[in-house]
């Protein structure tokens, strides 16, 4: 990640630096499958390896859109709010 500074030369280093990011950032609360709500937060995520989305900007959304009950499209892409440092990789991986 380019906020994470200088990226090391060895392996070993890129290993503890990320590492050391993941320790501190928000633990992910398990909701069902790979759906989770980053401590701290209301907004829940999909979370497959490094494949992360938004899945909703309150429990009751993301209830709503897993169940059918709202298309995803419309979600309140609006009200989202950056989770350290899981935002950052998802902004990594667009």
């Amino acid at each position: 990640m380019q906020s994470w500074d200088v990226k090391p030369d060895l392996v070993t280093d890129r290993i503890r630096v990320a590492k050391e990011k993941y320790d501190v950032a928000p633990k992910l609360v398990p909701i069902y499958s790979h759906r989770y709500m980053p401590e701290g937060s209301e907004q829940v995520l999909s979370v497959y390896q490094t494949d992360i989305i938004f899945y909703g900007t309150t429990l009751l959304e993301y209830f709503q859109i897993e169940l059918d009950w709202k298309p995803y499209d419309r979600m309140d892409f609006e009200n989202i709010k950056a989770i350290p440092f899981w935002t950052e990789i998802m902004d990594a991986n667009n």
